[in-house]
């Protein structure tokens, strides 16, 4: 085991297999856990208290896209939301998605080593609060996540080589293309633009697509001696992720504050 630090979270890796050829690269959020969808009713409470009073979670369509606009937000806001809700422990709760963690465990046993990477957060507590998760519904390799920037450096995944990758990113699945690594799609509202390349509605068509993209076809080369350095620059961009975030994370702040002092100066006026 080794640790792998991103950003300033310390991850917990397994060592990787010298064959890389059976690795698969699994994203979490919305592939394997419900997040835009289970986020709504903290994003109600954080919208009516910080922007639009009487918001509940009725107001808030499920069917969400990228940073979630249709709930009238912006994506700094989003981010706020996401950090509210982490602090409740919204990670560490998430129930996953129908399928996951049979179709996954499925895998395993048929000797696909399963990478759980994903995109860092702004808040350092999502790093646990993940890894619990996925160890408490019985994800195989749960100790085995690696975070790679933020939302926005989320790319940085094609670096790490692996036979193929599961994502609902619309920027990852075209650099995933770029680079001719193969991947599935998985659906949602906002990758539909994507059209027909190889996606699945449910878990459950998964291993059919596994077999058609990898057992039937030439494995990628081993590039397993690349690792370490991969991973040095997925820490330097890290870094820098982290940097951006909490300045988004200050102005987020300062923006809320500001709301309310306007709301505050509104309400008097309204009494005298």
């Amino acid at each position: 085991m080794s640790d792998s630090v991103i950003g300033k979270s310390r991850v917990v890796t397994s060592k990787f297999p010298e064959n890389r050829s059976h690795i698969i690269g699994v994203d979490l959020d919305n592939v394997c856990f419900p997040h835009t969808r289970e986020l709504r009713p903290y994003a109600a409470e954080w919208i009516a208290a910080n922007k639009r009073p009487g918001t509940t979670i009725d107001d808030l369509v499920e069917d969400a896209g990228w940073f979630a606009p249709e709930w009238d937000i912006t994506p700094d806001e989003f981010f706020a939301i996401e950090r509210y809700a982490i602090e409740r422990g919204f990670f560490r709760d998430a129930n996953p998605i129908e399928g996951a963690v049979q179709t996954l465990q499925g895998l395993a046993e048929k000797g696909f080593v399963i990478s759980n990477v994903t995109a860092r957060t702004q808040h350092n507590n999502s790093t646990n609060q993940k890894r619990e998760s996925l160890a408490r519904h019985g994800f195989p390799n749960p100790e085995h996540v690696l975070f790679v920037g933020d939302h926005f450096g989320s790319h940085l995944k094609s670096m790490l080589n692996y036979s193929l990758y599961i994502d609902d990113s619309v920027s990852n699945i075209h650099d995933f293309e770029s680079t001719g690594i193969p991947f599935i799609v998985f659906d949602q509202i906002y990758n539909r633009e994507l059209g027909d390349r190889p996606r699945v509605l449910h878990w459950s068509e998964v291993p059919q697509l596994v077999d058609d993209l990898l057992v039937r076809t030439v494995a990628p080369p081993d590039r397993s001696r690349e690792l370490h350095r991969v991973e040095d620059q997925c820490i330097m961009l890290g870094k820098r992720a982290e940097d951006i975030s909490d300045r988004i994370a200050a102005l987020t702040e300062q923006q809320s504050e500001l709301h309310k002092q306007k709301r505050r100066r509104e309400v008097k006026a309204v009494k005298k």
